[in-house]
């Protein structure tokens, strides 16, 4: 498998990651980073950007038994939506399965759909993620997936004579991490409570991240 070597923008040390791998997390400092944005500074002479990273507050209960996995999510506004009420606030594109692609944009369609307000939990108000997941998709890509999603190439949502002559407008994107629980021999998100398709998490390192999440964070079911 080829590797790339690269510099951590965070502390200097050497990361070396799988050619495939495109969201890098230092060993030394956990920063995560990943190839620069159009949007990023273009006097950075570093080839990585670091995007806003935080921890999304679980919605459900912890389950009692197995582990509780972290599936990395990119986030994009939209700011365009007034000839297109379908469309959703945000893009959620989930940072793996790229090489599942119908199933990843079909993810990225369920969970976009949900107007379930996202609650961030800030390095002052919880436990931060020592180690947090590494990702297949880079900034560009999850754009791709969201010019997917919200152009109608999803069947049935939006109907595509709303979007005639309508182009998208994103806003900032931003990188979440995503809390899952093993559940009846499967694995639910624990924010919307939708069933996780196992081709996403492939390529994930199923590391439990239980101990990570401070219980305070976590919400019952109203």
């Amino acid at each position: 498998m080829p590797f790339i070597d690269l510099t951590c923008p965070g502390c200097g040390a050497p990361l070396s990651a799988p050619a495939s791998i495109r969201i890098y997390v230092c060993d030394a400092c956990s920063t995560t980073s990943t190839p620069v944005a159009p949007s990023a500074n273009p006097r950075n002479s570093s080839p990585l950007w670091v995007p806003p990273r935080r921890l999304l507050r679980p919605r459900l209960d912890l389950p009692a038994r197995g582990r509780i996995l972290l599936l990395p999510l990119w986030v994009i506004p939209l700011q365009k939506r007034e000839s297109c009420p379908k469309l959703p606030s945000e893009l959620r594109i989930p940072a793996l399965g790229r090489a599942a692609f119908g199933r990843l944009v079909d993810s990225a369609r369920r969970l976009s759909k949900s107007e379930l307000a996202l609650q961030e939990v800030s390095a002052a108000e919880g436990r931060p993620v020592p180690r947090p997941p590494q990702g297949e998709l880079e900034v560009e890509e999850a754009f791709a997936i969201a010019e997917i999603v919200t152009l109608g190439q999803v069947k049935g949502w939006p109907a595509d004579d709303q979007l005639a002559g309508w182009e998208p407008s994103f806003g900032a994107i931003r990188l979440v991490d995503l809390p899952l629980g093993e559940v009846r021999g499967g694995v639910m998100d624990l924010v919307f409570g939708l069933t996780v398709d196992a081709a996403l998490l492939r390529n994930l390192e199923l590391i439990d991240a239980r101990a990570r999440l401070d219980p305070d964070l976590v919400h019952s079911p109203a």
